[in-house]
């Protein structure tokens, strides 16, 4: 496998006993084909299956909810089912002044379908849904709810670092708020069907999703059974989620051989005509990287790029790309009326115009101003396990190029994307420092080594180069409370500033303005010598009532000011309430099990995560690392 797969059950199970006349698992399809502001109609569709020798009548009711739980319509039907077949009851049920799902406010409705046989209910099941409106317009973009919205995404892999392939509700939820902080507002699930209940969340929190159900074709491991199983994965893909409001694009496939050849042409008209045929209410797509297999094709002028991208628009909705921002030109030029995602991008290089292995410092976001362009979805929103060979091999035991460590923590190349993303004014800082433990990233998914802080001592120089990541039209640096320069954004192409600023210790000061006026501010600061452990902590949800607890260390001197070079051993402790689930520090050559007690800080933090097995009990985690240094966190 190029990523970690896990092994044995890794997601939550369930064993759903019927009657012999029930609704079909994943049988029911909720779609809204009218919506205004004064009423939506919701569509419901429902399999029954009898497996009965005769034939069965029965009665069926559908109430929907919103999301206060107030019963907002309904309907009621008789249904007869021959034996030993399946058939569809279907119901049209307007529901007044609708409440849409948005990225903003995804609000929730839910269907309740119940079956009764002989006057005794023998069935009931309940589907949440969205009422919402998607479109591509083509020189628009990607539209939702009336609105032009810009995709700003990441991929995501499905492993959750410190429990590997095993589904935690939990730690998915956390790492969703943490693209949330930087204004992540889209997912693509690279490249497999994800767990259902990350869509669950995508639907609660607001995220748009391009929903992928196949990496390669007939290549790597699922070629070997591909003519056998495509149909019936893609099937179970479509049936389990196209109820799903966050779910706004299928994807097909990721970077398969051939492109553009007739035989792959063949499968990709295969695969998209039956998505339409199984759900006509979403555009399909495939992630398209034709130029780096072939070497043909790769030597190929982008004009010639352009007509093989064309050939295989026929049967998709949307281009979709990996890597190839630098073309998007040409393809426009070629298909005007077709839209363009970025499916994979790199976090802050961008692709050279003559060459696919040439890059330059200027951000891929910028490409997305265009109109035609809808999007990006960058690799990759957070470090997975596996795929470590692409990272220079062992010691790495993954992916580390992402915006957020395993252990869910926000790198400082974050806040580059954010600077992109907000719509609020924001600045952040960061030094670029060559000593800095070499993170293994691949080379074009790298970014200069910035650190966090205002701690270089060690380098033995006057001057630092300083680069400002920020939304708004201006920024001033400050040291000691004095001006020293001020910048424009637009001045800089590549879309982050850079400043070279006198080192000495003390305080260092970066000011966001608009229109002359400061509107943010950060000030970073000397840290003394490590002083204690910081420990703090928020309570998660883990699903069938079980909480997990996060706890984040962060060594800090005496004033509270972070110690990102403290790289003591530490040790977690807790109490009888409390079980262990993992600790990590988020680097991948740390060798430590995640299910030891012990391990390094890493850039001066280390997260623990554990079980609430009895919340009647004193809660309380203390740590000591092996110089001394101490934290104590007590919750009841």
């Amino acid at each position: 496998d190029r990523w970690y797969s896990g092994c044995g059950i890794i997601r939550p199970v369930t064993l759903t006993v019927t009657d012999k006349l029930h609704i079909k698992p994943f049988g029911i399809t909720v779609t809204t084909p009218e919506i205004s502001d004064e009423s939506a109609t919701v569509a419901v569709s429902v399999r029954i299956q009898n497996n009965f020798d005769g034939e069965r009548k029965a009665s069926l009711g559908i109430t929907l909810f919103d999301s206060r739980g107030n019963a907002c319509g309904s309907s009621t039907g008789d249904i007869t089912v021959a034996a030993g077949t399946c058939t569809t009851g279907e119901a049209r049920i307007t529901v007044q002044h609708p409440r849409r799902w948005d990225i903003e406010d995804p609000a929730l409705y839910t269907c309740r379908i119940t079956l009764c046989r002989d006057g005794k209910e023998t069935d009931m099941v309940e589907e949440r849904f969205g009422i919402r409106t998607v479109r591509l317009i083509p020189g628009k973009g990607f539209s939702l709810n009336g609105r032009i919205v810009k995709l700003k995404g990441v991929n995501l892999h499905h492993d959750l670092g410190m429990t590997g392939a095993a589904w935690h509700k939990g730690l998915a939820r956390q790492r969703l708020e943490a693209l949330k902080s930087i204004s992540c507002n889209a997912i693509r699930t690279s490249h497999n069907p994800p767990a259902a209940e990350l869509l669950d969340l995508c639907d609660e929190m607001g995220f748009l999703v391009m929903d992928e159900a196949f990496d390669k074709w007939d290549t790597l491991r699922y070629g070997l059974i591909f003519d056998a199983c495509w149909k019936d994965d893609l099937d179970a893909m479509i049936d389990r989620d196209r109820n799903h409001p966050s779910v706004v694009i299928w994807s097909v496939g990721n970077e398969v051989n051939h492109q553009a050849h007739e035989d792959m042409i063949e499968r990709l008209k295969m695969l998209t005509d039956r998505v339409r045929e199984k759900d006509p209410t979403r555009p399909v797509t495939f992630a398209m990287e034709p130029h780096a297999f072939d070497p043909v094709q790769a030597a190929l002028p982008p004009a010639e790029k352009a007509k093989l991208v064309e050939k295989m628009l026929p049967y998709i909705d949307l281009i979709s790309c990996n890597y190839q921002e630098q073309w998007y030109d040409d393809y426009h030029r070629l298909m005007p009326d077709a839209l363009i995602v970025g499916t994979e991008t790199l976090p802050f290089y961008r692709g050279d115009k003559g060459r696919f292995d040439s890059y330059l410092p200027v951000n891929p976001w910028l490409d997305c101003r265009e109109d035609y362009v809808i999007g990006q979805f960058i690799w990759a929103g957070v470090d997975y396990l596996g795929e470590a060979v692409g990272c220079g091999g062992w010691p790495v035991r993954g992916w580390s190029a992402g915006l957020i460590d395993t252990a869910g923590q926000l790198k400082v190349k974050a806040q580059l994307t954010r600077s992109m993303w907000s719509e609020e004014p924001m600045i952040a800082m960061a030094v670029c420092d060559d000593t800095l433990k070499n993170p293994m990233e691949p080379a074009i998914w790298s970014s200069p080594k910035w650190a966090e802080g205002w701690d270089f001592d060690h380098l033995g120089v006057t001057c630092v180069r300083v680069n400002v990541f920020t939304n708004c039209e201006e920024a001033e640096i400050r040291q000691r409370d004095r001006p020293l320069l001020r910048r424009r954004l637009d001045q800089f192409p590549g879309g982050f500033m850079e400043f070279f600023v006198p080192w000495e210790k003390g305080e260092l000061t970066a000011v966001g303005l608009n229109d002359g006026q400061e509107v943010c501010r950060q000030t970073l600061k000397t840290a003394g010598a490590p002083h204690h452990i910081r420990l703090t902590s928020k309570v998660y949800e883990d699903g069938d009532k079980t909480q997990i607890l996060r706890v984040e260390a962060l060594a800090v001197d005496a004033g509270g000011i972070p110690c990102y070079r403290c790289d003591q051993h530490i040790t977690f402790m807790w109490g009888e309430g409390l079980s262990l689930m993992g600790i990590d520090n988020g680097d991948l050559t740390d060798h430590t099990p995640y299910a030891s007690a012990s391990r390094r800080l890493y850039l001066g933090r280390c997260v623990a995560c554990f079980v609430l097995k009895d919340d009647s009990r004193p809660l309380s985690v203390s740590v000591v690392t092996d110089q001394g240094l101490t934290g104590k966190l007590t919750l009841r």
